[in-house]
């Protein structure tokens, strides 16, 4: 690996980068909160199970973008860990 790899590394590992995703997370799950607030008192049951829902979708598409970007510096031990979490 070059240094341009060893550079994209250490920007994906920051911890603005971290905070950067965690807020891009929450932000997601924010605004879909606002979009089915409406539907909230018709039927609280569906709203809750919708944004349970989102918010594994969104998690899991900022995990996904994340992963790509660092797929070559893990493991396969890291790659299983992973795949195992989004299971359990």
């Amino acid at each position: 690996m070059g240094s341009g790899a060893n550079a994209s590394l250490t920007a994906m590992r920051s911890p603005r980068r971290v905070l950067l995703y965690g807020l891009g997370v929450w932000i997601g799950l924010v605004v879909v909160s606002l979009v089915l607030l409406p539907f909230e008192d018709a039927n609280n049951a569906l709203y809750e199970s919708v944004k349970s829902s989102a918010l594994v979708a969104i998690a899991l598409g900022f995990t996904i973008r994340y992963m790509r970007r660092v797929r070559l510096f893990l493991s396969d031990f890291d790659h299983a860990a992973v795949g195992c979490s989004v299971w359990w």
